[in-house]
Protein backbone atom coordinates (compact mmCIF):
# COMPACT_ATOMS: atom_id res chain seq x y z
CA UNK A 1 0.00 0.00 0.00
CA UNK A 2 2.88 2.34 0.84
CA UNK A 3 4.42 1.79 -2.61
CA UNK A 4 1.15 2.77 -4.33
CA UNK A 5 1.10 6.06 -2.43
CA UNK A 6 4.75 6.73 -3.29
CA UNK A 7 4.17 5.88 -6.97
CA UNK A 8 1.06 8.08 -7.05
CA UNK A 9 2.98 10.94 -5.45
CA UNK A 10 5.88 10.58 -7.91
CA UNK A 11 3.51 10.42 -10.87
CA UNK A 12 1.74 13.58 -9.70
CA UNK A 13 5.09 15.33 -9.25
CA UNK A 14 6.25 14.33 -12.73
CA UNK A 15 2.98 15.51 -14.30
CA UNK A 16 3.21 18.84 -12.46
CA UNK A 17 6.86 19.29 -13.53
CA UNK A 18 5.92 18.48 -17.14
CA UNK A 19 3.16 21.10 -17.02
CA UNK A 20 5.53 23.75 -15.61
CA UNK A 21 8.20 22.99 -18.24
CA UNK A 22 5.61 23.09 -21.04
CA UNK A 23 4.25 26.40 -19.75
CA UNK A 24 7.71 28.00 -19.57
CA UNK A 25 8.10 27.97 -23.36
CA UNK A 26 6.25 29.70 -26.18
CA UNK A 27 6.30 26.55 -28.29
CA UNK A 28 2.79 26.33 -29.82
CA UNK A 29 1.66 29.18 -27.52
CA UNK A 30 2.43 32.41 -29.43
CA UNK A 31 -0.45 34.82 -28.99
CA UNK A 32 -2.23 32.73 -26.37
CA UNK A 33 -3.63 34.13 -23.16
CA UNK A 34 -4.36 32.13 -20.05
CA UNK A 35 -4.01 32.13 -16.31
CA UNK A 36 -1.93 29.04 -15.59
CA UNK A 37 1.36 30.04 -17.21
CA UNK A 38 4.66 30.77 -15.55
CA UNK A 39 5.45 33.12 -18.44
CA UNK A 40 3.54 34.63 -21.36
CA UNK A 41 3.69 34.59 -25.15
CA UNK A 42 1.39 37.39 -26.25
CA UNK A 43 1.90 40.98 -27.31
CA UNK A 44 1.42 42.29 -23.75
CA UNK A 45 4.21 40.26 -22.14
CA UNK A 46 6.85 42.80 -23.12
CA UNK A 47 4.90 45.53 -21.32
CA UNK A 48 4.76 43.43 -18.14
CA UNK A 49 8.24 41.87 -18.49
CA UNK A 50 6.86 38.36 -18.10
CA UNK A 51 7.61 36.85 -21.53
CA UNK A 52 8.97 33.33 -21.77
CA UNK A 53 12.67 33.24 -22.59
CA UNK A 54 11.98 31.96 -26.11
CA UNK A 55 9.28 34.57 -26.89
CA UNK A 56 11.41 36.60 -29.31
CA UNK A 57 12.79 33.63 -31.21
CA UNK A 58 9.43 31.87 -31.55
CA UNK A 59 6.82 34.64 -31.62
CA UNK A 60 8.66 37.53 -33.25
CA UNK A 61 9.97 35.45 -36.14
CA UNK A 62 8.47 34.24 -39.41
CA UNK A 63 10.20 30.88 -39.12
CA UNK A 64 7.50 28.27 -39.93
CA UNK A 65 4.88 31.06 -40.14
CA UNK A 66 5.12 32.25 -43.78
CA UNK A 67 1.69 32.82 -45.33
CA UNK A 68 -0.04 32.50 -41.98
CA UNK A 69 -3.39 34.32 -41.66
CA UNK A 70 -3.50 37.62 -39.77
CA UNK A 71 -3.68 37.21 -36.02
CA UNK A 72 -4.25 40.29 -33.86
CA UNK A 73 -2.75 38.48 -30.88
CA UNK A 74 0.65 38.25 -32.58
CA UNK A 75 2.89 41.30 -32.48
CA UNK A 76 4.12 40.87 -36.06
CA UNK A 77 2.77 39.15 -39.15
CA UNK A 78 4.19 36.87 -41.86
CA UNK A 79 1.77 37.22 -44.76
CA UNK A 80 1.68 39.11 -48.05
CA UNK A 81 -0.35 41.97 -46.54
CA UNK A 82 2.11 42.75 -43.74
CA UNK A 83 4.14 45.14 -45.91
CA UNK A 84 1.11 47.30 -46.60
CA UNK A 85 0.07 47.14 -42.95
CA UNK A 86 3.60 47.84 -41.66
CA UNK A 87 3.46 44.88 -39.27
CA UNK A 88 5.88 42.35 -40.78
CA UNK A 89 8.23 40.51 -38.45
CA UNK A 90 11.81 41.69 -38.84
CA UNK A 91 12.82 38.48 -40.60
CA UNK A 92 9.84 38.38 -43.01
CA UNK A 93 11.99 39.09 -46.05
CA UNK A 94 14.68 36.53 -45.25
CA UNK A 95 12.31 33.80 -44.04
CA UNK A 96 9.44 34.23 -46.49
CA UNK A 97 11.21 35.70 -49.49
CA UNK A 98 8.85 38.65 -49.67
CA UNK A 99 9.46 42.34 -49.43
CA UNK A 100 8.57 44.03 -46.21
CA UNK A 101 6.76 46.78 -48.06
CA UNK A 102 9.43 49.41 -47.55
CA UNK A 103 12.86 50.37 -48.76
CA UNK A 104 15.90 50.06 -46.55
CA UNK A 105 18.31 52.96 -46.03
CA UNK A 106 20.75 51.23 -48.38
CA UNK A 107 18.02 50.97 -51.05
CA UNK A 108 17.25 54.68 -50.79
CA UNK A 109 20.93 55.65 -50.97
CA UNK A 110 21.49 53.41 -54.01
CA UNK A 111 18.44 54.86 -55.79
CA UNK A 112 19.51 58.43 -54.98
CA UNK A 113 22.99 57.80 -56.37
CA UNK A 114 21.58 56.21 -59.51
CA UNK A 115 19.22 59.13 -60.11
CA UNK A 116 22.06 61.60 -59.56
CA UNK A 117 24.23 59.76 -62.10
CA UNK A 118 21.36 59.72 -64.60
CA UNK A 119 20.86 63.44 -64.13
CA UNK A 120 24.57 64.11 -64.74
CA UNK A 121 24.63 61.97 -67.85
CA UNK A 122 21.53 63.59 -69.28
CA UNK A 123 22.92 67.14 -68.88
CA UNK A 124 19.77 69.12 -69.35
CA UNK A 125 20.85 71.98 -67.10
CA UNK A 126 22.14 74.06 -70.03
CA UNK A 127 18.82 73.68 -71.86
CA UNK A 128 16.80 75.36 -69.10
CA UNK A 129 16.60 79.10 -68.71
CA UNK A 130 15.18 80.80 -65.67
CA UNK A 131 13.68 84.24 -66.04
CA UNK A 132 14.77 86.14 -62.95
CA UNK A 133 13.11 89.47 -63.79
CA UNK A 134 10.55 90.44 -61.21
CA UNK A 135 6.96 90.39 -62.38
CA UNK A 136 5.59 93.74 -63.47
CA UNK A 137 2.75 95.70 -61.84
Amino acid sequence: MKSIIVITFLLAAVLQWTHVVAQSSCSDRCGESGDSSTCWCNNQCEDFSDCCSDYSSLCLSCQDRCGESYSSSKPCQCNSACGNNYDCCDDYSSECGGGGGGATDADVIALTEELYELDLSFLVGDKITIDQTPPGP
